[in-house]
């Protein structure tokens, strides 16, 4: 199965945009907690954001990879870094 139909190629892009909001809401106070849920949310909004004629499905699958997968690149960067 070709991973096009579940996510765009442009959103890659958003992947390291979210880690450095990650990093952004926690100096801003955002609790561990939370960080994961605001990461989601962002992926899918901006996700919407992003001009192509997709299915409402493909936008919001693309948005919850992108957006796990900036939570898991900056808890992995957080756990190699001991910070």
């Amino acid at each position: 199965m070709d991973i096009t139909l579940f996510i765009l190629p442009i959103q890659l892009a958003l992947i390291p945009v979210l880690v450095g909001l990650n990093e952004v809401w926690k100096v801003m106070g955002l609790t561990n907690r939370w960080v994961p849920l605001a990461s989601i949310v962002a992926a899918i909004g901006i996700s919407f954001a992003i001009p192509d004629t997709t299915s409402t499905f493909q936008i919001i699958v693309g948005g919850l990879v992108v957006g796990l997968s900036a939570v898991g690149l900056f808890s992995g960067v957080r756990a190699t870094t001991g910070k």
